[in-house]
């Protein structure tokens, strides 16, 4: 259920984990919550998914330089083409309407 501190507290636990494991840890944490508006369609999931990806990556401190390189080249553009589909009926090519 919505409200309960699910979120809190998975932020606490890794707030505890960074600083205890500071000069341990090589990786990024990134955070992307699954709400209702972000999973209305595989468009916009993916589309915000890869801004996080790359917010997050830009502004943690502990990525390295070269994974910051890569991601500042990335413009994140979702260009889905158009398809349809036609069913032959006669066995016969038909041009689409």
């Amino acid at each position: 259920m919505w409200g309960q501190g699910k979120t809190s507290l998975v932020y606490k636990l890794r707030e505890i984990a960074l600083e205890a494991l500071q000069n341990e840890i090589r990786c990024v944490c990134i955070y992307f919550p699954l709400m209702p508006e972000y999973c209305q369609s595989w468009d916009t999931f993916t589309e915000r998914f890869l801004r996080t990806v790359k917010t997050t990556i830009k502004a943690s401190k502990k990525g390295l330089p070269k994974i910051k390189e890569e991601v500042d080249k990335w413009e994140i553009d979702l260009n889905l083409c158009v398809m349809s589909a036609q069913r032959r009926t006669d066995g016969k090519h038909q041009q689409p309407v």
